[in-house]
């Protein structure tokens, strides 16, 4: 389940839904932000709309690059960068799916 984002703040807990839930609701406050969720196999992560720089790691919604961002890792990672994990998992022949918050 996802915890709810100031359950989150208080708690100061939560797994890979409930922390990118958290950080997109925060993030939403700025009104040209643009997310999607990238769902794969046992994780969940984010994409802020953002020309990547170089090396940054990007997914694609709809002709537009979205930057990853794990808000819970599983290491502390910089916007556009993800975990070996994260990133065979986006790689891999399961895919992965994505939805636009907001």
């Amino acid at each position: 389940g996802i915890l709810p984002p100031i359950t989150t703040v208080v708690l100061g807990w939560g797994d890979c839904d409930t922390k990118t839930g958290m950080v997109a609701s925060i993030l939403s406050n700025w009104g040209q932000m643009r997310m999607v969720g990238i769902s794969v196999p046992g994780h969940y992560l984010m994409g802020v709309l953002q020309i990547p720089d170089k090396g940054d790691l990007f997914v694609e919604y709809k002709g537009l690059q979205y930057i990853l961002l794990e808000p819970a890792g599983p290491g502390l990672m910089p916007p556009g960068q993800a975990a070996e994990e994260t990133v065979a998992q986006l790689n891999a022949s399961d895919g992965y799916k994505m939805y636009p918050f907001f």
